[in-house]
């Protein structure tokens, strides 16, 4: 047969390829590109070639992926999960087509922070991986964007930035976002106001500087939320911490709520009545007195013992613990220090009164007051007197301090509000009874209780009555103001939680298409 015999013949023959028949003029697919040329897991990328019709199956270094066939010269395909860095190829019925060059799979991008939980205005130190080598990377706040950096020649980055004033409690997103290629990777972050101790700290100034949800001009429209029973009246304070409510009671018990249920966590038992210590947290250990004459720490997450030490009296007052040491009065008249992780004994002051006031620790000074109606302020090293300050009655509400006032309750039935500096009265507001618990002061705003089972909210400047609320048979509490919620507990034996029916909440996860790139921020050196 001559060789124009052979073409005709061959161009009618039907030839068999990978097994199959097929027509005379087929093609075997063939990729000539693809884009991006690397990319992380679920990166799309389109391949450009010929012959890809009734494609069957796309694949990055053996793997299979999903992929979408445009047209015969393009494929658009997605980087499977497993993929490593390899050649992508494409499988028709007549056959296999590779790339000549490889599909280099990088990291997904992520980002993560040094804390999972913040307060409004605190820092948070934000790092990023997987991003392009130096390329501009936008960093936010939820929507806000507070920084803009440059990733490493490694696609790492790291920026501390603020969480915002305004950053209401609940969960926000930290979003880190490559400028160019709008890779992106986001991070949740709680946002707490937490109230680790009696009186909101060592400093027992009875102020929430981070509480952003109630303010002077919202409580009036407070409400009770729950309330929680105990074995026993309530004489503690709340302290409130990720979520927790930690408040003694005088079955001897403390206690531990959740923040938004009040539904039982744990409990731990002491040796008699918590009559009105208030657990203080810090170091993952809750730290309350009883009237076994002890001081007890316990782990915050279990409820399990620790250590506890011993006082020559009942322990009325609340712990305060600073730099590594608790502080306690004793109604023996006596201040003691204790080692916060050991419960070793460091010192102890004599006051010459019983001390159910709860010791202050501020600037090196000890303020304490004494049944005696005396506000005492002792130099936290020596033991000093360094001033005095007189009541109408016993004192057995603590100092709080804020706005360069001193506020502080009597027996007598006031409450007074002194000059922090020299003293002398700025103004007292009269209680239908006698105030035996100490204020709390947020946004202008001053929380206290009475005897007769008022919660009274008051103008902390002028002293104007905001709000006041009645539940059970008397308030023996001081209250607590964290997360939008006021806690107290009372001597019908429960705790109250007062809140705002409708409080703002945080903001939905945000879509990357909802970030806008904010001009006025420099990029971060």
């Amino acid at each position: 047969m001559g060789r124009s015999r052979v073409v005709a013949v061959a161009a009618i023959l039907v030839v068999s390829v990978l097994g199959m028949a097929l027509p005379a003029g087929a093609a075997v697919p063939k990729i000539v590109d693809f884009a991006p040329a690397s990319g992380p897991v679920g990166t799309s990328v389109q391949v450009v070639g010929s012959a890809f019709a009734g494609a069957t199956s796309v694949t990055f270094a053996g793997v299979s992926a999903s992929f979408a066939v445009v047209s015969s010269t393009l494929i658009v395909a997605t980087v499977p999960a497993t993929a490593t860095t390899g050649l992508v190829s494409v499988t028709t019925p007549l056959g296999v087509g590779a790339s000549k060059t490889l599909f280099v799979v990088t990291p997904l991008a992520a980002v993560t922070t040094n804390v999972s939980r913040a307060a409004p205005t605190g820092k948070v130190v934000v790092s990023g991986s997987g991003f392009a080598i130096q390329q501009a990377v936008e960093v936010y706040f939820d929507t806000a964007q507070l920084a803009l950096v440059s990733s490493s020649a490694t696609g790492t980055f790291t920026v501390t930035i603020n969480v915002p004033a305004s950053a209401v409690p609940g969960t926000h997103w930290i979003t880190a976002l490559e400028r160019i290629s709008g890779k992106s990777a986001q991070a949740a972050l709680t946002v707490r106001t937490n109230w680790p101790s009696f009186r909101n700290g060592a400093k027992h100034t009875g102020r929430n500087n981070t509480e952003n949800v109630l303010n002077k001009d919202n409580v009036d429209g407070l409400d009770l939320q729950w309330t929680a029973t105990a074995g026993g009246p309530i004489g503690s304070s709340a302290s409130v911490v990720n979520g927790i409510v930690y408040i003694g009671s005088y079955d001897g018990k403390l206690y531990a709520f959740d923040a938004a249920t009040g539904s039982v966590i744990w409990t731990a038992t002491t040796g008699d009545t918590i009559q009105t210590s208030s657990p203080a947290v810090a170091n993952g250990l809750v730290y309350v007195g009883s009237n076994d004459n002890k001081l007890y720490a316990f782990d915050a997450i279990t409820g399990a013992s620790i250590w506890s030490a011993t006082t020559g009296n009942d322990v009325f007052a609340s712990p305060a613990v600073a730099n590594g040491v608790v502080y306690i009065g004793s109604f023996d008249g006596k201040i003691y220090a204790f080692d916060a992780v050991t419960g070793a004994a460091v010192w102890t002051v004599d006051t010459g009164f019983g001390v159910l006031s709860s010791p202050t620790v501020a600037n090196g000074v000890v303020y304490v007051g004494t049944a005696g109606g005396t506000l005492y302020a002792v130099n936290a090293y020596s033991g000093d007197t360094i001033w005095t300050e007189t009541t109408s009655q016993a004192i057995h509400s603590s100092p709080a301090v804020a706005n360069g006032t001193v506020y502080i309750a009597s027996n007598g039935g006031y409450l007074y509000a002194f000059g922090a500096a020299l003293g002398g009265l700025k103004w007292l507001a009269a209680a239908t009874s006698g105030v035996l618990r100490s204020p709390a002061v947020a946004n202008g705003v001053v929380y206290w209780v009475d005897f007769n089972g008022a919660f009274n909210v008051s103008n902390a400047k002028t002293g104007a009555t905001e709000y006041t609320g009645f539940a059970g048979t008397g308030f023996y509490s001081s209250p607590a103001v964290a997360n939008g919620m006021v806690y107290i507990g009372s001597g019908d034996g429960r705790l109250y939680a007062f809140g705002l029916d409708d409080p703002p909440a945080a903001a939905a996860r945000p879509s990357i298409a909802s970030l806008h790139t904010n001009p006025s921020i420099a990029l971060s050196r």
